[in-house]
Formats: structure tokens, C-alpha cells, sequence
């Protein structure tokens, strides 16, 4: 049961690295845009996901590193996005296992906010944070298939281990 499990996990993630490389994800392009939330949206705090997005995407090295630093400490008070963002600097930096790791991290926690968020159309979020994938981190996973259900086994493990302390409702604002 949980080797079938395991496997349905692995294809799964193998897909939403790979197919974006297809173009299948192009039809989700959407433009930015940004919406001041009202109402009970606003109570939603995503202050430390956004600052530490900011961060990674256009801070300088030294505090990209700093935020690295602290999101391997700390990752239960980081939403899944971040992890996203911090598997775009691993690649940067030629650190594929790490990248590959935060990515399937980002993924699995995404998809579980996703899930228990009675806004479906939320679900699409995935769909967008999945467009950013850096190429290389694709390319990788295709080098390291065969590895892939360890590494699937220890995202899960992590997953099980490590609290969520962050707002799931980020979701909400996608």
C-alpha cells in the first residue's frame, strides 16, 4: 500500500516538474495582478512569505543567504511559495539536490493547502507557482528518475515532521 503510495506520489511530482517543459501549463499564463483583500481576506498574514520572497528574488547575495539560512531552520513558519523561491536560488547556485528538495517541499505542502481550501478556483495557484520551475531543476529530475521515490519518501518525511506555523489561508489570496 504504501510502496503504490509512494509511487503515485513520485509520478505525480515527476509531472508537475515535467509537463510545464511541454508548454502544458502555458494556458495558465495570466498577468499580474494585484488586489488589496478585504473583508476576512485581509486577516490572512502572508508578511513573512512576501518579505521572504522579496528577498530571494531580488536581494542581494549575502541575504539571499541569510534567508536560505533561516528557511532550513525554520521552515514551518515559511508558506509553500517560499519554498519555491528558495529552490529557484538553489539552482542559481548549481545546488540541484537542495533545489530539487524545496521544490517537491513547495509542491507537497502547495497541494495540501490547495486541497483543504473550500475555494477551488484557489487550486490554480499550484498550477502558477509550478510555471516558475527553473529549467534546470526539470532537466535534473530527469537525471535522477531513479532516485526520485527516495527523495519523494523524504519530502514526506519532512512533511510529517515539520509543523506548519505559517497562515494556510495564503492560498486564499491567489
Amino acid at each position: 500500500m504504501i510502496s503504490t503510495i509512494l509511487k503515485a506520489a513520485t509520478f505525480v511530482m515527476f509531472l508537475l516538474v515535467f509537463l510545464p517543459i511541454l508548454g502544458i501549463n502555458s494556458a495558465y499564463s495570466q498577468p499580474n495582478v494585484v488586489v488589496q483583500p478585504a473583508g476576512i481576506f485581509a486577516t490572512i498574514d502572508v508578511s513573512r512569505a512576501t518579505n521572504a520572497i522579496k528577498i530571494l528574488t531580488s536581494g542581494n547575495e549575502d541575504e539571499k543567504s541569510v534567508m536560505l539560512v533561516e528557511i532550513e531552520s525554520k521552515p514551518e513558519l515559511f508558506a509553500p511559495p517560499v519554498f519555491y523561491a528558495a529552490s529557484k536560488v538553489f539552482a542559481a547556485r548549481k545546488d540541484l539536490d537542495k533545489a530539487i528538495f524545496w521544490l517537491y517541499a513547495g509542491q507537497l505542502r502547495a497541494i495540501y493547502d490547495a486541497r483543504r481550501c473550500a475555494d477551488t478556483s484557489a487550486r490554480s495557484a499550484v498550477s502558477a507557482l509550478n510555471m516558475q520551475i527553473d529549467d534546470s531543476v526539470r532537466k535534473y529530475q530527469l537525471k535522477i528518475v531513479d532516485g526520485l521515490e527516495d527523495l519523494v519518501r523524504s519530502v514526506i518525511a519532512w512533511d510529517e515532521k515539520t509543523p506548519r506555523q505559517y497562515d494556510h489561508r495564503w492560498i486564499n489570496l491567489h
